[in-house]
């Protein structure tokens, strides 16, 4: 029986404060008590026997290990809106209380818009006025343009006419024209000579009363016609031959200086046009005014329906009906929960391990036993100068809106992940110069062994070497354990 066991016997039968007592008695065994001590042979026995150390062991796994670091702080809400007025005016009505529901796009507080509705009709009768200018001056252009053109052809057909005019009088008559003219003399003369010998004819008719005065009266108009375009005739001739006037040529030529000065004034004329465009532009931005001031009002009418932006609760109503609503002024706040973010804060010595997209299981307080799942979603790039901490934003979907803004929470940042790592208990890992260091059960022994670590959480730590999976590792009985040093597992 080992040296300890037979201890622990004789102090459940009563045997050992008499073995102590004569222990006591006599520091050196007499000749009595020779038979009572162990023989000499076995000494070497009795020494193995008080080295064995009892120790606890367990065997190294393989399983997933992630390791993470704990934060606290409170949650908030992702999305957080303040609506305020965005003019004077007086609220009619709020339709939504603290703790109500609100949809995106939905009226919450609503502005008296009668003095709007007025000004959106005038500005209205401004553009209908307006477009009725531009129409009448696009109608000017148009009928003056046509006019333009038309007056300066013709006053250029004028100077073209008085010119060929001048050119005419200059020039006097063509010999075709003196033929002509000369012709025309030639038949005069003859149809005065027949007419002569008519009346002459009728005369002695008359005289002999074979013919009525009447007839006699005809013949005699028939000469008088003769001779007068006889007369015509040879003055013309005269005409053609002797070539126009001083005074007929200073009229042409004061006819094409009149056809020359109304073709100018037609030309000048298209100034006019120009005038007419100026007017059609100016017109056209009033148009364009108008419907500026229309769009305003309107922005205006608009602006007096604040409208929720998100989907949310509404946290605090800041107005009610009758009250005087100025610029700026809040009306009403509100918070979506279907996202909330856990505001945390992360010491400045895991700053380097956290990064954006990790995961966090998060617990709240308020919330016993559940658990959230969240991403780091920022890492302010300042640490407090007070603690050192930095601030961690960190995502967490809230789809029933459990969560609330404000709970206070912990969470779990997961900054590495190994899977079917071989893992041992941390208690299996001491310290020793600068090393760590494990003991492993091998042949009834405790071996010595450096182990490198990996991933590290608070009871399982990864063996990246010095390990194997199922080795049996020492959790407990380590202290003044030797290399080598016999043991007997317990436990």
């Amino acid at each position: 029986m080992p040296f300890r066991r037979w201890i622990a016997a004789a102090a459940a039968v009563g045997l050992l404060p008499g073995v102590l007592a004569g222990c006591s008695r006599s520091r050196e065994p007499g000749p009595a008590d020779a038979s009572a001590q162990p023989p000499a042979g076995n000494a070497s026995v009795r020494e193995q026997q008080v080295a064995v150390a009892p120790v606890e062991a367990v065997a190294a796994t393989r399983s997933d290990l992630a390791s993470t670091i704990d934060v606290t702080g409170s949650l908030k809400a992702l999305t957080e809106v303040s609506l305020s007025a965005k003019a004077q005016g007086r609220v009619v009505s709020v339709t939504a209380r603290e703790g109500e529901t609100v949809s995106r796009g939905q009226t919450v507080v609503q502005q008296d818009i009668s003095d709007i509705l007025t000004q959106i009709s005038q500005a209205q009768a401004g553009l209908a006025s307006a477009q009725a200018r531009l129409s009448q001056a696009v109608t000017t252009l148009k009928w003056q343009k046509a006019q333009t053109a038309a007056s300066i052809q013709q006053s250029r057909a004028a100077v073209v006419q008085a010119r060929a005019r001048l050119e005419a009088v200059v020039k006097g008559a063509r010999k075709q024209e003196r033929a002509v003219a000369q012709s025309a003399v030639e038949s005069a003369r003859a149809n005065l000579e027949n007419a002569r010998v008519n009346l002459e004819r009728m005369q002695r008719l008359l005289n002999e009363g074979a013919i009525p005065k009447q007839q006699y009266d005809l013949t005699k108009t028939q000469f008088d016609i003769a001779e007068a375009q006889h007369r015509s005739a040879v003055q013309q001739a005269s005409l053609v031959e002797e070539g126009a006037r001083s005074e007929d040529i200073e009229q042409a030529r004061q006819s094409v200086r009149q056809a020359e000065e109304a073709y100018r004034m037609a030309r000048s004329n298209t100034d006019q046009n120009a005038v007419r465009e100026e007017e059609i532009r100016t017109a056209r931005a009033g148009v364009q005014q108008a419907k500026a001031n229309i769009a305003l009002a309107r922005q205006q009418l608009a602006n007096a329906s604040i409208k929720s932006p998100i989907n949310g609760i509404v946290m605090e109503r800041l107005t009610e009906p009758g009250e005087m609503a100025n610029l700026g002024d809040p009306l009403m706040k509100i918070v979506s929960l279907s996202t909330v973010y856990f505001e945390a804060a992360l010491p400045e010595t895991n700053f380097a391990q956290v990064r954006v997209g990790q995961t966090v299981a998060v617990k709240v307080d308020a919330l016993p036993g559940k658990s959230f799942l969240g991403r780091v979603q920022k890492i302010l790039p300042s640490a407090d100068t007070s603690s050192r901490d930095f601030t961690v934003k960190i995502a967490i979907a809230n789809p029933t809106g459990t969560l609330r803004p404000g709970m206070f929470a912990r969470g779990l940042i997961t900054v590495a992940k190994k899977s079917n790592a071989i893992t041992i208990p941390t208690d299996a890992v001491f310290h020793d110069a600068e090393q760590n260091k494990v003991f492993v059960v091998q042949g009834g022994k405790a071996v010595l062994r450096n182990a490198a670590l990996g991933i590290q959480t608070d009871h399982k730590v990864e063996v990246l070497s010095g390990v194997r999976a199922g080795e049996q590792v020492i959790v407990s009985g380590q202290i003044n354990l030797k290399d080598g040093q016999s043991v007997e597992v317990r436990g």
